[in-house]
Formats: C-alpha cells, sequence, structure tokens
C-alpha cells in the first residue's frame, strides 16, 4: 500500500531491477556517536568493525566512483574507511561528545553526556549537524 505514483519504484526495488546505494557516509558522524552513546560501539576496533559490516562498505567496494570517499594509492578501502573512522573519532573527542581512554592493548570510547544529547537529538537535523571528515 503506497501513494499510486510510487508503485512503480517500489515494485522495481522488490524485483531487484534498482540498484540501492548507501547514504552512511553522508552523516556517518552522527551514527557513529549514536552507536557510541548506545555503547553498540566500546572501542576503536568496534567502530572499525562496525564500518567493515556496513552496507557503505559493501557499496564501495562495487560503485566507488559513486562515493566522494578518495582511495589512496596502496590503500584497500578497509584502510581508508579505517582511517576515516579514526578521524572521526578524533572530530567527536574534540566536540567533547566522546571519550576516549588508551587502556592497555585496547582504546576504549564512551559517550559523554553531551554525545547523549546529541544522539538524541540526531533525528531532527536542524538542530545540529557535524561535518563528515574525509
Amino acid at each position: 500500500m503506497c501513494e499510486p505514483q510510487l508503485v512503480s519504484k517500489y515494485q522495481a526495488l522488490t524485483q531487484g531491477e534498482t540498484i540501492l546505494e548507501s547514504s552512511l557516509h553522508h552523516n556517518m558522524l552522527e551514527h557513529l556517536n549514536s552507536e557510541i552513546a548506545l555503547g553498540t560501539i566500546t572501542s576503536v576496533q568496534a567502530a572499525k568493525d562496525w564500518i567493515r559490516s556496513s552496507f557503505l562498505y559493501q557499496r564501495l567496494q562495487q560503485n566507488p566512483d559513486y562515493y566522494a570517499i578518495k582511495q589512496e594509492e596502496g590503500k584497500g578501502w578497509k584502510e581508508k574507511l579505517d582511517e576515516i573512522i579514526l578521524q572521526n573519532i578524533g572530530e567527536l573527542e574534540s566536540s567533547n561528545l566522546v571519550l576516549r581512554n588508551a587502556t592497555g592493548s585496547e582504546d576504549t570510547i564512551e559517550s559523554t553526556e553531551f554525545g547523549d544529547i546529541m544522539s538524541k537529538v540526531f533525528g531532527d537535523k536542524s538542530n545540529c549537524e557535524i561535518p563528515l571528515i574525509y
């Protein structure tokens, strides 16, 4: 059940006639912050695992020209996304949205009160927007 003008669009999607692309790269920072606030991501390694298991990672390998992420010579997509994750964690940390603690062999991450608040208002784009770092 949908509006008549959308019927053909949804039929094409369900029949595999339309290629879907990820939009995670447009607001990765906000999603990363929310995952940290939820406790889904608790370390740098968990953040890297999260991005590698994303639809973005899969589509980036199949259709890299669609995304504004430039692959550097000698680096694979895995390394490039790891680098982006580290930059974004640094941006969240410098904005006082997360705390990063190097304890032993693991680099842990936890949300601050400000990070928790941002994750709650993330759905309303007019309230906050932090630019994605590439």
